[in-house]
Parts: structure tokens; C-alpha cells; sequence
């Protein structure tokens, strides 16, 4: 596969590859303006497209076209900025919030051997009574008690990249009363002991995912979730069981999740994380 920077990308590419990243550079932890076109395609030459075509910034298009980063990891990226990749056919639009929810849980309660997903934070590590209290907040079961049995599973393999974001922290604040707090905390912290162990598991990551749009990849089906902007709850969702998709999201999956991984070598993702879920009780935020 060829790998070029574009000195002089035309200017309808500039733009529609623009409104895709915004003002971010793309690559997986870079937060870099976008600033040159990288194009990656197979074959001869011939006018850039948008599918074969990524911004990014000075630095990493500078690696790209020295062949530091490979075209399969360029690929990988492209397809993920697009929220809508499912095919036409093998699939089912899940019109609301309660619907996609619905969905995720059923499909795992049938049984799954693998799920893989993003959390905007330790979610499926809480104790069953902060379900209890968000359901009935929300008049809604969610699908983080059902996730939670997928870690308990000696026949499920779970991969979870966790973001820590802010956004987590302001949501369990809002619905925790203070006083509960430093029990919360401290369950979640004995949860993630007893799920990855005092030394760490390749099965979790933290990281930020950026503006990837990643879904709940199960052995048979991806389900997709849409939101009307990136701070908002999911409004609707998608539901994909086409085999050839469902690997391609899975091997997506793996090769961002891996690239993470190498990026974080010799830090301990389980302290990371106790290290976030401490934060809760000082309201500072941890290193994402």
C-alpha cells in the first residue's frame, strides 16, 4: 500500500476531512491540530478520496509518510471516524436510548464468549447498590450490571478501554449522596482488585478514545450508540450482526486497543485506575 502526504490536496478533501476530525488531530492520544492530508490506498494513482484519505497533524503525518505508521493502523482510524460504517444489509436501527440499552443487555444475556467496548469510565466496576440508585434515578435499567457479569464469566473475554473522563466524575457527584462517597470508592477499588488483579490485566486500558466512535463489539453483533453531540446521553443506536463487519470492528478494536497498550508500557492501568476513582472523594480530576 502506498503512503503519501499531500502537499496540495484538493480543496473539497481539505474540507470534508475538516468537518470529520475538527480541530483534533485524529491519532490515538494526540491532541495536536490537524494540519496535512495523509492518503493511503492500494494500487496506481489516481484522485485522493475521502475513505483513503486522513488529517493529521505535522508530527504524525511526518511518521506516516516516513513509514513509521503502518497503513493498517491508518486504515483502522479512517473507518472508526465514521459512526454509520455498519452495512445496509444485517442490520437494525434501535430508535431510542431505552432501546439500544435494551438491546446490549439482551445480547449479552444470551450468552456471549467476548465483549469488547469503551467506558467513560469504571461504570461496571460499581457495587450493586449505585445500580440500584441510578436505575431508579433514571426509571431505566442500564447495561452496566449485565457488562459486569461478562468480567465475572470464566468463559467471557472482556476487553474495556476506560477514558476517565471528567464527565464520569460529575454523573456519579450528582447521584451519590457525600456521605456515601468513601463507600463507594471503596468498593470500587476492592472490584477492581478482585476483576484485574493487584499486578494488572491486558485486559484494560486507560485511555482517551477522542473522537473515535467505538462500539459494544459482542462474538456475534456490534450495536452502536449515536449521540446529538459528544457531551449528551445516547439517543439511538444501531444494531449490525453482518459476520464481516462484526470482524472488522473486533480486529479495529484490537489494533487500537494494542496500540494503547504499547503506549502505556510499564504503567500500571490498575493503579491508573484506583488512582481516578480516588479522585472522587477530592473532586480533582486524574490523568486521563
Amino acid at each position: 500500500m502506498r503512503i503519501e502526504v499531500l502537499e496540495a490536496p484538493p480543496a473539497e478533501l481539505l474540507a470534508g476531512l475538516t468537518s470529520l476530525v475538527g480541530n483534533i488531530c485524529p491519532f490515538p492520544g494526540c491532541a495536536d491540530l490537524p494540519s496535512r492530508v495523509v492518503e493511503f490506498r492500494d494500487g496506481s494513482r489516481g484522485r485522493p478520496t475521502m475513505e483513503s484519505s486522513l488529517l493529521l497533524c505535522a508530527s504524525h503525518s511526518d511518521q506516516a509518510g516516513r513509514g513509521e505508521i503502518g497503513s493498517g493502523l491508518l486504515k483502522t482510524i479512517r473507518g472508526l471516524l465514521k459512526p454509520d460504517r455498519g452495512p445496509k444489509g444485517g442490520s437494525r436501527s434501535l430508535a431510542t436510548r431505552d432501546e439500544y440499552l435494551a438491546t446490549i443487555r439482551d445480547r449479552i444475556a444470551r450468552g456471549t464468549r467476548s465483549l469488547r467496548g469503551v467506558y467513560v469510565g469504571p461504570l461496571p466496576l460499581h457495587p450493586d447498590w449505585y445500580f440500584n440508585l441510578r436505575d431508579g434515578a433514571t426509571n431505566q435499567p442500564n447495561m452496566d450490571r449485565q457488562v459486569a457479569t461478562c468480567l465475572d464469566a470464566p468463559g467471557c473475554e472482556t476487553f474495556l478501554i476506560f477514558r476517565n473522563s471528567p464527565r464520569y466524575a460529575e454523573k456519579v457527584r450528582e447521584l451519590v449522596p457525600a456521605e456515601l462517597m468513601p463507600v463507594l470508592v471503596a468498593q470500587i477499588i476492592g472490584r477492581i482488585d478482585a476483576v484485574y488483579g493487584q499486578s494488572g490485566s491486558n485486559h484494560m486500558v486507560c485511555a482517551d478514545t477522542g473522537i473515535f466512535h467505538i462500539p459494544v463489539i459482542l462474538d456475534d453483533a456490534v450495536i452502536t450508540a449515536f449521540r446529538s453531540t459528544p457531551q449528551t446521553p445516547v439517543g439511538s443506536g444501531l444494531l449490525v450482526t453482518d459476520p464481516d463487519q462484526v470482524h472488522w470492528e473486533r480486529d479495529a478494536f484490537d489494533r487500537i486497543f494494542a496500540y494503547y497498550c504499547s503506549e502505556v508500557a510499564g504503567v500500571s492501568q490498575v493503579e491508573r485506575m484506583k488512582e481516578f476513582v480516588r479522585s472522587l472523594l477530592t473532586g480533582a480530576s486524574s490523568p486521563e
